[in-house]
């Protein structure tokens, strides 16, 4: 489980500066069968006073050594982010109602 370390360490560093936000547990997304090359995750994120409650589904592949997250479940397919280019948007547009 070497993405955990990686995912969790990605939501930390882009939301530690943040109050607005509170963050659950990383965990295991159960609803993938257990694969050679990729891990899943999945994580509730409460935004605001308001409480709501979003969940991120993250991707981290072994091989390539990148992080996915999925901005839709209806898309079912993971956009590569990463914390030193722009692509780290695409970790917000999951986590942002627009």
């Amino acid at each position: 489980m070497k993405g955990y370390e990686k995912v969790k360490e990605l939501i930390e560093g882009e939301l530690e500066d943040f109050g607005h936000f509170e963050i659950g547990e990383l965990k295991i997304d159960k609803g993938y069968e257990l694969e050679e090359d990729c891990e899943h995750y999945e994580i509730d994120i409460v935004c605001g006073y308001e409480k709501k409650v979003k969940t991120l589904y993250f991707q981290y592949d072994r091989k390539k050594d990148e992080i996915g997250i999925e901005l839709s479940p209806e898309s079912n397919a993971y956009e590569t982010i990463t914390t030193y280019d722009w692509r780290v948007k695409y970790f917000w547009m999951a986590l942002l109602e627009w």
